[in-house]
């Protein structure tokens, strides 16, 4: 495998998600980016400061950036669950900590 060096500008991305559900593809994300997320999550999804906000994700996939972005660009806590969440620890956890 060969690699090679390029120079890059302000404006280039930061960030490419390698998404392998199926065939792989890459989701490359600007400066604005985190922003944007920031954005969404305020306006769409209502994150507020002081909200506890759990999804569950795995935070490699696509939406895991996001979420951070939505939480702690708007002051809301993120509740992070480490297992599966299809089983009932994940019911327990969302219980417990009382998501928004």
């Amino acid at each position: 495998m060969t690699y090679q060096v390029e120079t890059t500008q302000y404006n280039d991305f930061h960030v490419i998600f390698w998404l392998l559900s199926g065939d792989p593809k890459a989701i490359p994300w600007t400066q604005l980016a985190p922003i944007r997320s920031a954005a969404d999550g305020w306006a769409a999804i209502d994150v507020q400061v002081g909200d506890v906000y759990c999804w569950p994700t795995n935070l490699g996939w696509v939406i895991g950036p996001t979420l951070l972005y939505h939480c702690f660009l708007n002051g809301a806590t993120l509740a992070l669950y480490h297992g599966s969440p299809q089983g009932h620890g994940f019911g327990k956890f969302v219980q417990v900590s009382l998501p928004s």
